[in-house]
């Protein structure tokens, strides 16, 4: 499995919800041909409630998640997004027919 992971710092003063279920609540976004961000993928939305725990990061916490590194022919620059919250970006490559289709 190639990937690599992903750390998130609860620097505010309160509580956040960052994921539930089985899911880290991380979107992949990269940038088009156009240069405009489009989402790779999404935040699994679950139908039914019940029975799902939240993952909650208290203030000062960090959590660590392995996120898969995307391989393909066109090179691109990715962020991942938590909400409002966006990370550093970087360089990888994907198969450009994955931008925008979720």
């Amino acid at each position: 499995f190639d990937g690599f992971p992903v750390t998130i710092y609860n620097l505010e003063g309160r509580e956040r919800v960052i994921g539930y279920g089985n899911n880290v609540a991380l979107e992949l976004e990269a940038l088009d041909k156009t240069n405009k961000w489009q989402t790779v993928t999404k935040v699994r939305r679950y139908t039914c409630g019940n029975g799902i725990y939240f993952f909650v990061l208290k203030p000062g916490e960090i959590a660590t998640v392995f996120v898969p590194r995307l391989h393909g022919n066109f090179k691109t620059r990715f962020r991942y997004r938590l909400g409002n919250v966006v990370s550093n970006e970087f360089e990888g490559s994907i198969d450009e027919k994955y931008i925008g289709k979720n």
